[in-house]
């Protein structure tokens, strides 16, 4: 009995190191990717086996620990890589808002890809850049265009209001991507003064999305704003505030003067372009947000004129009843406006910006091409047609005095032959005589 006794003691023992040696290698072999196989070799090697050496525990241990410090080292790595690029980006985006110089080429190039877009592309944008004007026009009018009350105690504060809302129009344009004229005089005037497009181009890009900025601002004023309004809030006797508000302000624009309208347009697109400007600085949506707001608050609370903004209010005011005419809305209105927003953003915002951060070479070559040429041409002209009637005048003289040497000589040769034949004859009358 004793020997039966210490016999299964150490068969104990041993089948409690083997089950603690299970333990090990599963949970050594949980970690590890190719544990099926792994686990298969390790049960074949312990059923031929009574045993397996500590050192090949070891062994599986390391190697476990090996892949686990090559997965860290790897995940850390690309963290590492996240950190270079948020840290490139950063400085990127530092230097545009630094640089005016970058922000100046990033104002071409926009130029240059809105060049190639295909007519249907631009016309769509267009549309879309119309439409969303719209949206900011119905915004501001049903805000602070509908306060009568604190318009007659405080209208500057419901300039504010309607200004502030405004700007969600244009917000909506820069962050879509859309085509909207006003912008594109910058743009595109950057581009042809650095000689990236053509002037055919230029005069596309303006004409169509003018043309469809006007018609998707009219669709929004009739469908969206027109239509929806109750005929009560139409009449004069129980007009709303909104709509006396919208024919009151196209009424303004309509009957001012040329030169009036001319110079407010131009005002209006200097500040415009400049909140377009500011967003090429960033490109963060909060800081193209608080780029464009501050600018276009200041032009509408300052009443200056936006082609496409008129496009909306003068058409609605028009539906509405006002005595507004066609006339007064594209002659009186549209035409001195355009003028004045292309010469807002294409001079002092394209132009100005292109000679002050463009390159130097750019700019002797544009001088040279555009207006010192034809100003020497046009200098120089009278003196060199006066030098070209001397040198014709000279040129006969030339020809007269050859003729006459010519006929000199003929004449010459002509007496000389005339006195041989004299001398001949008298020489055979001597042999005669």
């Amino acid at each position: 009995m004793n020997g039966q006794a210490s016999n299964t003691q150490p068969n104990i023992e041993a089948l409690t190191q083997r089950l603690q040696f299970y333990e090990k290698a599963i949970l050594a072999l949980m970690s590890n990717s190719k544990k099926g196989s792994r686990m298969r070799r390790i049960e074949d090697e312990l059923l031929g086996k009574e045993s397996l050496e500590d050192h090949t525990i070891e062994a599986i241990l390391s190697s476990s620990d090996q892949k686990k410090q090559e997965k860290k080292q790897k995940a850390e790595m690309e963290k590492q890589k996240i950190l270079e690029e948020q840290k490139h980006d950063q400085e990127e985006e530092r230097q545009y808002r630094c640089n005016p110089h970058l922000r100046q080429k990033v104002m071409t190039h926009t130029g240059v890809k809105k060049a190639s877009k295909t007519l249907d592309q631009l016309i769509m944008l267009s549309l879309l850049g119309g439409v969303f004007i719209g949206f900011g026009s119905i915004a501001a009018l049903k805000t602070g265009g509908n306060m009568p009350g604190l318009e007659k105690e405080n209208p500057g504060l419901t300039k504010l209001i309607f200004s502030g809302v405004f700007t969600v129009g244009l917000t909506l344009v820069i962050i879509t991507g859309a085509e909207l004229f006003t912008g594109n005089t910058m743009t595109m005037m950057a581009a042809i003064l650095r000689g990236k497009v053509n002037p055919w181009d230029v005069v596309r890009s303006w004409v169509v999305s003018l043309v469809f900025n006007l018609i998707g601002a009219w669709a929004v004023a009739y469908f969206l704003m027109f239509l929806p309004t109750p005929q009560h809030d139409i009449e004069e006797e129980t007009q709303a505030g909104y709509v006396n508000y919208a024919i009151h302000l196209a009424e303004k624009k309509a009957f001012r003067d040329f030169w009036g309208n001319f110079v407010l347009a131009i005002g209006c697109n200097w500040l415009v372009c400049l909140a377009v400007y500011t967003t090429y600085g960033t490109s963060r949506i909060m800081d193209k947000l608080i780029g464009l707001f501050l600018p276009i608050l200041a032009f509408v609370s300052s009443g200056f004129e936006h082609s496409i903004a008129n496009g909306f209010f003068i058409p609605l005011a028009m539906m509405y009843g006002s005595p507004i005419t066609m006339y007064d809305f594209l002659i009186g209105n549209m035409f001195p406006v355009v003028l004045g927003n292309t010469v807002g953003g294409g001079v002092f915002v394209g132009m100005v910006f292109w000679w002050v951060h463009g390159k130097r070479q750019e700019r002797k070559h544009i001088l040279d091409e555009w207006f010192l040429d034809k100003l020497k041409a046009k200098i120089a002209s009278p003196f060199v047609h006066v030098y070209e009637k001397f040198q014709e005048k000279w040129n006969e003289y030339l020809d007269l005095r050859r003729i006459n040497k010519l006929i000199k000589l003929q004449e010459r040769e002509e007496r000389a032959a005339r006195m041989r034949v004299v001398s001949e004859f008298d020489d055979a009358e001597d042999m005669i005589a």
